[in-house]
């Protein structure tokens, strides 16, 4: 019996000893920066995150103009530090029954990128000049010409910014932004009857030739 009981005894510990030296794995329905990893180990589910940064590239429908950035251009990294210290969070606040999902911890830090690049393609994409048209002399032609006008379009950067940051830090792939851009009309268009009017008197001005006859004193 004593025999037995030592036996006993020692199952229970290595029980015990191997319940409290499990390795870690992400909860069930988990997801971090919208990868599944349910059911991952930290490296598991660092790789997958990895991986999905690698390949990311961000959709975008301002206005219904489609733009596509990758995450090459702009120079996305994520950063295994991050990850771990946020999945060490995670299961420091598991094992105090504080939290049951990974969605819950703070992966935010992980993601990072040139916002300079992102404002950069946004406003190369949604800023156009806005030109008004004008009556010039060409001396190649040596008439008067027309310029052409130019419709422009704005864009409010800072609304846009945000949501644009937003979705690459959790690298959602898709975003869509309504109201964003601003037509700038001009207030001369090359496409009015009174300019070309104009254009075509100031051409047959020129044409004239006037002769002066002066009196000698």
């Amino acid at each position: 019996m004593k025999k037995i009981g030592i036996i006993l005894m020692i199952l229970v510990l290595t029980l015990a000893f191997c319940g409290c030296s499990r390795e870690f794995t992400f909860p069930e329905n988990s997801t971090v920066l919208g990868v599944d990893v349910s059911g991952c180990t930290k490296e598991e589910g660092w790789l997958k995150v990895e991986e999905a940064g690698k390949n990311y590239t961000l959709q975008l429908t301002v206005d219904g103009i489609s733009l596509t950035i990758s995450g090459a251009e702009l120079n996305l990294l994520c950063s295994r530090e991050a990850f771990y210290a946020a999945a060490d969070a995670l299961e420091a606040a598991q094992d105090a029954d504080a939290l049951e999902a990974a969605p819950d911890a703070d992966f935010s830090g992980v993601v990072s990128f040139s916002e300079a690049t992102l404002r950069k393609f946004l406003d190369e994409k949604l800023r156009k000049d806005m030109a008004d048209a004008a009556l010039v002399f060409d001396e190649a032609q040596n008439a008067y010409v027309l310029t052409e006008h130019a419709v422009g379009m704005a864009w409010e950067e800072e609304r846009l910014m945000a949501a644009a940051k937003e979705a690459i830090f959790s690298l959602n792939p898709q975003l869509t932004m309504d109201g964003i851009t601003q037509v700038l009309e001009p207030a001369h268009r090359s496409d009015e009857p009174r300019y070309l009017e104009a254009l075509e008197k100031l051409n047959r001005m020129t044409g004239i030739t006037l002769d002066y006859e002066f009196e000698t004193p």
